[in-house]
């Protein structure tokens, strides 16, 4: 399904390419066009990055650890929503558009944080242009849903990953929610096997 799928949107773009060039107008009449294009471009990287996730956690056995200490960029990114005081923009990236993803990072459901950081570096989140960013924030946990992913972010090293101890969280409130929308989670994983 999803080859029929990719088959066909493939050919659907081919031929918006060859309409586009039949239009003839003012200087900005392709500007709308352009900017979806944009959108979709943003979405395509989002969705590469989480894929990529996704295939890996279904590749890998939740008894063996993911390669390349994959999980422990979890636990960076849970430092970076929730510590305070620490430095939660990088300094090159300064942006006002760039600042306070962290505290936008703690609005995502835990999974969806989890798959976030198991994507993502924390740099790479904060280099992240604006529309990637707001995309990862809105779809994150419906990607999750989508392809049933929930119960393979639950596994030994994430879990330990999220568990280390995190001292002085700038949101003690939101902190806690995460950490017991984390245990629940593992509670639950725990009783389904």
């Amino acid at each position: 399904m999803s080859a029929d799928l990719i088959a066909r949107i493939e050919r659907d773009l081919c031929k918006m390419g060859e309409e586009l060039w039949n239009i003839d107008g003012p200087d900005d009449v392709v500007d709308k066009v352009l900017e979806r294009l944009s959108l979709l471009k943003a979405q395509l990287e989002v969705q590469r990055s989480l894929q990529a996730t996704a295939n890996l956690l279904r590749r890998v056995p939740s008894d063996k650890a993911l390669p390349k200490q994959q999980a422990t960029k979890v636990k960076h990114l849970v430092r970076f929503a929730f510590r305070k005081n620490s430095r939660q923009e990088l300094p090159e990236r300064g942006k006002e558009g760039k600042k306070g993803r962290h505290r936008q990072l703690r609005k995502l459901d835990c999974d969806a944080l989890k798959l976030c950081g198991l994507s993502y570096t924390t740099e790479e989140i904060v280099k992240l242009c604006d529309a990637e960013f707001e995309l990862l924030q809105k779809r994150a946990a419906e990607f999750i849903c989508h392809r049933n992913l929930s119960y393979l972010l639950y596994r030994p090293d994430v879990d330990k990953a999220v568990d280390s101890k995190l001292e002085d969280p700038e949101d003690d409130e939101s902190f806690d929610k995460f950490i017991q929308c984390a245990q629940y989670g593992f509670l639950k994983q725990t009783e389904a096997d």
